[in-house]
């Protein structure tokens, strides 16, 4: 998981999208999905990711953050 990854300074992530696009690669390259697109882990991810990049608070209201993610998860596969 993206998460688990620790890098050198806090700048140093694997961003949701770079891990999304390889398990979920373009039709137009030919590859497969590795998981299904409603996948538990890639919903966690998402929303992993939406909180690691909240500025303004501690937290987020499960509602807010289920539409950060559905808008998100629109464009893509």
């Amino acid at each position: 998981m993206t998460e688990q990854f620790v890098g050198d300074d806090p700048d140093d992530i694997i961003p949701f999208s770079r891990i999304d696009h390889g398990a979920y690669p373009s039709p137009d390259l030919g590859g497969e999905f590795l998981h299904d697109t409603d996948d538990w882990r890639r919903f966690r991810a998402r929303r992993v990711d939406r909180l690691r990049f909240e500025t303004k608070h501690t937290f987020l209201s499960c509602g807010q953050l289920l539409q950060d993610v559905n808008r998100r998860l629109s464009f893509l596969p």
